[in-house]
């Protein structure tokens, strides 16, 4: 769709070692095709998937997708007549010290209570599901600022939302205002805090994407964590869904550390999650199996 950018871009402050990226807020109601998706308009996670999914090199099959853009939220929170309530608790939670515990959970609260309450115009909801076939299901996967960043990854802290009809708008709203409450969650922004960035320099786009049923999931540092090697990628990997990675679960993953040239692979940890996160496409939440690994063969 035709969209239109703030004149006046919000730069967000570089913090010690985390240099947030600068954001473009949209100006108007509008979506980002996913191979649109910038750092600017979209956050890193989104601009990165975006990448991938026109990589003709790619050896990635990515699920189609598109991109609720920064400034999304606040359009709408002005329409609604909140904008300046949510700038009020906003202002309230930077100016809180750490240690103001119940000022700061006054203020998560209210901001969610905001984002929750706030109404998503059936016609923009309709401008996000005609990216993809009626069929399709959804997840709502959060694409902050604030996260993916060198210093600052931000894992699992903030929310995706799974099991997403993509006929079903009311389910769209709930699942897009959800990853935006998740910004403003007690946890997030303590992280941020204790990383010494502003509240009000914090913003979430959506990234929407086809679900897909995970066999595996992993993450891949492409230089050594442990070592700074930068000869070898570091691999780790669960069974099922990447819910199970990055939510903390108790366990551990399969860690493969892999030399580049050759493609040597040392086995570093054998995965001994007790559950893997599968696809439950009749509901809200993913479903969860218990692992025999007697069974598999990795």
């Amino acid at each position: 769709s035709a969209m239109a950018t703030s004149s006046a871009a919000s730069t967000a402050p570089t913090t010690g070692a985390i240099d947030l990226c600068e954001v473009d807020k949209v100006a108007s109601l509008s979506t980002v095709s996913l191979e649109d998706a910038t750092t600017k308009l979209c956050g890193s996670k989104a601009s990165l998937v975006g990448q991938l999914s026109k990589s003709r090199e790619s050896i990635f099959s990515v699920p189609r997708g598109a991109c609720v853009p920064f400034g999304i939220m606040q359009i709408i929170a002005a329409q609604s007549g909140v904008e300046a309530d949510l700038c009020r608790h906003l202002k309230g939670l930077d100016e809180a010290d750490s240690g103001q515990s119940a000022l700061i959970e006054d203020n998560c609260k209210e901001i969610q209570s905001i984002v929750m309450g706030l109404t998503i115009p059936e016609t923009y909801l309709c401008e996000i599901a005609s990216h993809f076939s009626p069929s399709d299901i959804l997840i709502a996967r959060s694409s902050a600022n604030v996260e993916d960043l060198r210093g600052m990854s931000a894992a699992g802290l903030y929310d995706s939302v799974l099991n997403v009809p993509a006929n079903n708008t009311e389910g769209l709203e709930q699942a897009l205002k959800s990853v935006w409450a998740s910004l403003y969650s007690r946890r997030a922004v303590l992280s941020r805090k204790t990383a010494g960035v502003p509240q009000s320099a914090a913003f979430m786009s959506v990234l929407v994407q086809e679900m897909v049923d995970a066999d595996y999931s992993f993450v891949l540092h492409t230089v050594d964590p442990i070592t700074s090697d930068e000869k070898y990628v570091y691999a780790e990997v669960a069974l099922g869904l990447g819910e199970t990675l990055a939510s903390g679960a108790q366990g551990t993953p399969w860690r493969l550390r892999i030399e580049k040239t050759t493609g040597e692979v040392e086995i570093v940890a054998f995965a001994n999650f007790s559950e893997s996160a599968k696809a439950n496409f009749g509901g809200t939440h993913a479903s969860m199996q218990t692992i025999d690994y007697s069974k598999l063969e990795f």
